[in-house]
């Protein structure tokens, strides 16, 4: 198989992308410097979820994060970053359910705050993450909805 002309024969030969091949040329320096700081934020908050995880894991409460729910308590600008981003906090952090709730940190307080418990539900064939609602769709019963719906979306694909 031979390589596109504008790539390397190998990904191990590429570059990393510039500013402005990753971003496009339209981005100015300050949107920039935002999705900087929005994903700084997310990090350290998935470090946070990381630490909290362990403690159940070193008990064998749970055995990977995909048996877990968290609670993230946040203030102010953590919770706004991850409000906006809360329909990807789940893959972000590797569990199967994610509670966002907004805290007041007290003064000298942590900004967020991780609770950890058991994922609520039965676990989904295809993707293994817990869910409430594998089972519900008779067509494809021992999946969760996500993983029901691509399924879904496969077979119309097929049948086209």
């Amino acid at each position: 198989m031979t390589a596109p002309p504008d790539r390397p024969a190998s990904v191990h030969l590429s570059l990393f992308w510039k500013r402005n091949e990753a971003l496009g040329s339209t981005v100015p320096n300050d949107r920039a410097e935002s999705i900087r700081s929005e994903w700084s934020q997310l990090i350290t908050t998935r470090e946070a979820v990381m630490l909290a995880l362990e403690p159940m894991r070193k008990e064998k409460e749970i055995g990977s994060g995909l048996e877990a729910q968290v609670e993230v308590r946040a203030d102010g600008a953590i919770y706004a970053v991850l409000e906006k981003h809360a329909a990807a906090l789940r893959e972000l952090f590797i569990v199967s359910q994610v509670k966002l709730t907004r805290a007041e940190s007290p003064n000298g307080g942590a900004p967020v705050e991780v609770r950890v418990a058991r994922a609520e539900g039965t676990k989904c064939e295809r993707c293994w993450t817990y869910s409430t609602q594998v089972g519900k769709d008779t067509e494809y019963p021992t999946v969760c909805e996500r993983c029901s719906a691509s399924l879904k979306e496969i077979a119309a694909e097929r049948a086209a």
